[in-house]
């Protein structure tokens, strides 16, 4: 009986003993992961992150070994150096976002090369992925922080018509906007008549300006490239040929609302309507 207690006694203590090098390894392994700050441009710092809210991340830097306070506005993604993504900001998701559900290639940052019919990205911070569709049938899968580059192919023309049609659509109702506004007697003669009559109006400005907007914008992201998008740089000390910032008039009205509302409240939460 005295036996049975005395191992019962060493097997509770070596559990003892064994949970707590676990949990000192644990606390060890986080105590040194470091954090990879990628900007818009491929440039990055590495450094331990303190905290970060809407505006802004409060971060130490490793090379620099000061304190560093960086605006999200400049932040594309941050992942630990054990390759483990920790956050994405609203521009890469509308990389993603542009890329899914089309057909291209991507290269990697080993600089392979993978052609799909089709993309989709599952952007889970835990284990974010993409799913290649491939030509034979079969698929694919290549964690997204090994990409480098993601380029579209001939469809993304389906964006630049978009654009053009809401430039042109937009453009048109503020100057209708403002004559109306200028001449609001003569409102009437700006609205659509439902009897055809003989010399109706005609608008060229119209029939000239949609064309011409989106043909414009077809040639502007045939110059800057906008079928790319990058991730990360091949290497460090590389930068991507262009930023991968998108910006949003949208989540800009929800900035300035965020921050409105700090000031007027400064100890509620912020609701989930001004969120990013």
């Amino acid at each position: 009986m005295v036996e049975l207690f005395i191992i019962k006694g060493r097997m509770k203590h070596n559990l003892t003993l064994l949970l707590t090098v676990i949990f000192s390894f644990s606390a060890a392994n986080a105590a040194n992961v470091q954090h990879v700050i990628m900007f818009n441009d491929g440039q990055s710092r590495i450094g331990l992150i303190d905290s970060m809210d809407y505006n802004a991340v409060h971060y130490f830097d490793i090379d620099e070994q000061r304190q560093v306070t960086l605006s999200m506005d400049e932040v594309y993604f941050i992942y630990e150096d054990l390759n483990k993504s920790f956050y994405f900001s609203p521009s890469f998701f509308d990389r993603l976002a542009f890329a899914e559900e089309r057909g291209g290639y991507l290269i990697t940052v080993q600089n392979d090369t993978l052609v799909y019919d089709q993309i989709t990205f599952n952007s889970n911070l835990k284990n974010p992925l993409a799913l290649l569709y491939l030509s034979n049938g079969g698929f694919s899968t290549v964690p997204i922080l090994d990409i480098h580059a993601v380029r579209v192919d001939k469809t993304a023309i389906e964006h630049s018509v978009r654009k053009g049609a809401r430039t042109a659509g937009y453009g048109f109702m503020i100057s209708m906007y403002f004559q109306l506004k200028n001449s609001f007697s003569n409102a009437s003669n700006y609205l659509p008549k439902f009897v055809q009559s003989s010399n109706g109006k005609q608008y060229q400005s119209i029939t000239f300006l949609f064309p011409a907007i989106t043909m414009g914008w077809m040639t502007y992201d045939l110059i800057v490239d906008k079928r790319t998008s990058y991730i990360r740089p091949l290497q460090r000390e590389d930068q991507f040929p262009r930023s991968m910032f998108v910006f949003s008039l949208k989540r800009k009205i929800k900035g300035t609302l965020r921050d409105q509302w700090k000031q007027i409240f400064p100890k509620r939460n912020i609701p989930k309507l001004l969120a990013r």
